[in-house]
């Protein structure tokens, strides 16, 4: 996807403006509006990063591009207000079959439509839940050094994210091998996150499960809010209500903790721990609890 962003900048005449990684949000942004930077690439949850930065509104966008993660409503519906003008693009590429596609709509997920025409010649289909992907000329894929991967005879790859289809939509719900087991319920922690990620206060959130010798496993929330003065007792309660109106009993967080900020990979993705540890351990360090 760097490489990606390279060509593009070289052989469309443009240039390319890279921000020191190490610098403060702030910073980053002073440094691109100063480079009159016009089009953006981030994950979801480095722009809600961004949206959290002053500044964000002297860059110039007009495109703006999402990707490697789900991108939820919310974070679409933040951006786009943020900049109307820009053309919106989330994409979803699939490190199974090595292809994706792009939707410009500014809707989260896909429309079904897709299945049938979607762009780039990939071919899209859902069955029993989960997505395949057909790459463009039929071109069959395969690992280097023989990862099994799951391919049909029509050369569609199951990719392994979770799909739920609504009102001709489809709607990414998770990876399939990240599910979690509470009691006898399947939970999707991406769900879980996205709900979490959707009350007012709330600026990023990641789950986690923890061992317990009843449930088998508990659900552990990590939150970071828009504003760090914010009253976490009353914050805390706002989440916890609004996930149980939304959401089965099992996939409510069982804990809920403060953060300043959460661990990101190289490629700007929260960095999730699958890891069952008790859950009566404090959570992982990668994590700095401030209350």
């Amino acid at each position: 996807a760097g490489r990606q962003v390279g060509r593009q900048a070289l052989l469309g005449g443009g240039r390319l403006a890279a921000a020191p990684r190490a610098a403060p949000a702030a910073e980053q942004i002073a440094f691109l509006a100063a480079a009159g930077g016009t089009h953006l690439s981030a994950t979801p949850t480095l722009w809600r990063r961004l949206l959290m930065a002053p500044g964000l509104a002297a860059l110039p966008l007009r495109q703006v591009t999402m990707g490697g993660e789900i991108a939820d409503q919310a974070v679409l519906d933040a951006v786009a207000a943020r900049f109307p003008q820009a053309r919106l693009t989330h994409i979803y590429a699939s490190t199974e079959a090595g292809v994706g596609f792009a939707v410009n709509d500014r809707l989260a997920g896909f429309p079904l439509s897709y299945c049938d025409s979607a762009p780039g010649g990939v071919g899209v289909a859902v069955r029993d839940g989960l997505l395949w992907l057909r790459p463009p000329d039929g071109r069959r894929i395969r690992y280097l050094g023989g990862q099994d991967i799951t391919v049909d005879e029509a050369g569609y790859v199951l990719t392994g994210d979770q799909i739920e289809i609504t009102d001709g939509r489809a709607y990414f719900l998770g990876r399939d091998s990240g599910v979690v087991i509470v009691g006898v319920v399947k939970v999707l922690p991406e769900r879980v996150e996205r709900e979490i990620a959707a009350v007012p206060g709330v600026a990023l959130a990641a789950v986690a499960a923890r061992r317990n010798p009843i449930t088998g496993a508990l659900l552990v929330a990590t939150v970071v809010p828009s504003d760090l003065q914010a009253d976490p007792a009353a914050l805390k309660a706002a989440i916890l209500t609004h996930c149980r109106d939304r959401l089965e009993r099992e996939a409510v967080p069982a804990r809920v903790l403060f953060a300043e900020t959460l661990e990101t990979n190289a490629a700007g993705k929260i960095v999730r721990s699958r890891s069952l540890e008790r859950s009566d351990r404090p959570a992982s360090p990668a994590f700095p609890i401030i209350r």
